[in-house]
């Protein structure tokens, strides 16, 4: 039997010592055993080895610094895009806005003159029927002579009167129509926007996603390398 005439002494804390007397517990040998066949079985990395693990943690530092100074960038810019698209969006409403506005006060301006014109036609007409402006006399004496030339021009003007009445209600139905398609295609563009909105966010947050697992994926090799040797 060989002899072991060397006595080595180590200071461990209660970490350390916990996990060396949960391995002896596990191995099933003796303290000694357990260190002995640590040491046997230890590999031990070379310089060469050392200093390239090194370049690669620097290597992996610097593109992870990279990847941050691009992630910040990314975010500028689609900030700075998505303040630009709110900025355009807000000056297109604000132009429909004006623009319906000039539209419904000329589409009043029509209608005052359209009842304006209409009123004065009222008018004429019942005064061809009463005979006003003219004295009793003459008005039968005109009446006897006239009489199927006034009933027809009394004719006419209802006639006129009643197609100017038809077209402003035509002339009104049109307008709500063309109204209720501007609301339409308001809320098209509102629609339209809310959704450029959400693909440029759902875009921005799948990249920070990639970069966060790559982040990760580094990290995990790097704790795999420090893992790769037996531990004391």
């Amino acid at each position: 039997m060989r002899k072991r005439n060397h006595t080595v002494t180590i200071r461990m804390n209660k970490e350390e010592y916990d996990l060396f007397q949960s391995k002896v517990k596990e191995s099933g040998r003796t303290q000694q055993e357990v260190v002995i066949k640590a040491i046997a079985d230890l590999k031990i990395a070379s310089t060469e080895e050392v200093e390239e693990l090194k370049r690669l943690n620097q290597m992996f530092a610097d593109i992870l610094s990279q990847l941050r100074g691009a992630t910040t960038n990314i975010n500028q810019i689609s900030k700075e895009g998505l303040e630009n698209e709110f900025d355009r969006n807000r000056q297109k409403a604000r132009d429909s806005a004006n623009r319906d506005s000039r539209a419904d006060e000329e589409l009043r301006n029509y209608y005052r003159e359209l009842d304006a014109a209409i009123a004065d036609t009222r008018g004429i007409t019942n005064q061809a029927q009463s005979g006003e402006g003219y004295s009793r006399t003459e008005f039968r004496e005109s009446e006897r002579v006239h009489a199927n030339t006034e009933k027809a021009d009394t004719d006419t003007g209802r006639r006129e009167t009643d197609d100017l009445i038809r077209q402003a209600e035509i002339a009104r139905r049109s307008s709500e129509i063309n109204r209720r398609n501007s609301a339409s295609d308001n809320r098209t563009v509102r629609n339209a926007e809310a959704e450029s909105i959400a693909s440029a966010e759902q875009r921005r947050s799948e990249k920070q996603k990639w970069i966060n697992e790559q982040e990760r994926a580094r990290a995990a090799r790097r704790r795999n390398k420090r893992r790769s040797g037996p531990e004391l």
